[in-house]
């Protein structure tokens, strides 16, 4: 009877720490991976803008102020495009985004253009109809 409630202990203890260590482990690596995923993500597009954006203040330099304003309206339109925001965004961030694309639909209206993406256009539509998001 001692053995097999012996036994019984050992099971549930064993239960136990194999629950712990298993839930400490899968933390640490759920934590781990998420923020590397989003830390890279996050640094890969900031990479890519700053390589825009010298890439914009060097055509400037150089006179080719068209070139520069045509690659900085398609990075606002591929930004407008990427903005919407889903049920779990807090207030204060939700208020920015509002606000951004009010000053683009504002700075459209007082600088139109023809499309050089018509289909991307037409997404920027929906966006500023679809703005501002509750």
């Amino acid at each position: 009877m001692a053995t097999k409630k012996s036994f019984s202990i050992f099971i549930i203890i064993a239960f136990l720490v194999g629950g712990l260590v298993g839930a400490a482990i899968g933390g640490y690596f759920g934590v781990e991976l998420t923020t590397a995923g989003f830390g890279n993500r996050w640094l890969n597009e900031q990479a890519h803008d700053i390589e825009s954006r010298v890439a914009n203040l060097k055509s400037i330099k150089q006179g080719r102020q068209k070139a520069a304003l045509e690659s900085m309206e398609r990075e606002l339109e591929d930004d407008l495009i990427s903005i919407e925001p889903d049920h779990r965004i807090k207030q204060p961030t939700l208020d920015a985004i509002n606000a951004a694309i009010k000053d683009a639909k504002e700075y459209r209206a007082q600088y139109p253009r023809t499309p050089s993406r018509p289909a991307i256009e037409k997404m920027v539509e929906a966006v500023f109809q679809h703005a501002p998001y509750k």
